[in-house]
């Protein structure tokens, strides 16, 4: 194991603490430690939002950086229902495609005004 050395390692000069000193700074670090955990505990988390079921139509177009396609190119419009499919349709027919729009990485901006989804 290498020890770096200091300006006070060439002069010879030691850090020198009594056992009851370092007994006093591990008592203070448990203190630390124990009122950290109860903070910790006694704040309420925070509640995941619920995701809302967002439906779409054929007439909304999907945006990727580069290119555009309509909703019908990743699912038949025979299949498409009037009130429209979810987001999670959409997104395994767009994967078919492109393996890479996996669930994981995938996320959706919406702009219902313009009936537009880009990636």
């Amino acid at each position: 194991m290498t020890k770096e050395l200091s300006i006070f390692d060439v002069v010879g000069v030691e850090d020198v603490l009594t056992e009851e000193e370092k007994a006093v700074l591990s008592a203070e670090e448990d203190k630390k430690a124990k009122a950290k955990a109860k903070t910790d505990a006694a704040k309420p988390k925070p509640k995941p939002k619920p995701i809302e079921e967002f439906k779409v139509t054929a007439e909304w177009t999907i945006h990727f950086p580069t290119e555009a396609f309509r909703v019908s190119d990743f699912v038949d419009e025979d299949d498409i229902p009037e009130d429209g499919v979810t987001l999670e349709v959409v997104r395994q027919g767009i994967e078919r495609h492109f393996p890479k729009f996996s669930a994981a990485r995938t996320k959706w901006d919406m702009g219902a005004t313009r009936y537009l989804i880009s990636k």
